[in-house]
């Protein structure tokens, strides 16, 4: 059985330019109303590549242009970031509501 995994995210405005202040609740409602318009929520369910027999211990989550995902593994390299992973058995990776199964969360860098 192939394993898939859920992302979900939401895409809009880092940072959006006119904050008007909180003085004016009336112009800052307009403000975030337009913030709020723009902001996008995205699902897809992609497969996880076979691990199986491998020393694994993260997963990468890439987010594309045209609101697409894809999670790769490492495949004959280093884990992406070492110094996060060394002695991680297993994995929790949440980033953008994404959580892979597994269950053990990655330390601060």
């Amino acid at each position: 059985q192939d394993l898939t995994v859920r992302v979900d995210w939401e895409t809009g405005v880092a940072y959006p330019d006119g904050f008007p202040g909180f003085a004016d609740e009336a112009k800052y409602e307009a403000w975030a109303g337009k913030i709020r318009a723009q902001k996008r929520q995205h699902s897809k369910v992609v497969p996880v590549p076979d691990y199986t027999g491998q020393k694994v211990c993260g997963l990468t989550v890439h987010f594309l242009p045209c609101d697409d995902v894809q999670v790769t593994g490492p495949v004959n390299k280093k884990e992406p970031l070492p110094a996060l992973f060394a002695d991680c058995p297993c994995l929790q990776y949440s980033r953008s509501a994404i959580t892979l199964s597994r269950n053990v969360a990655p330390r601060e860098p």
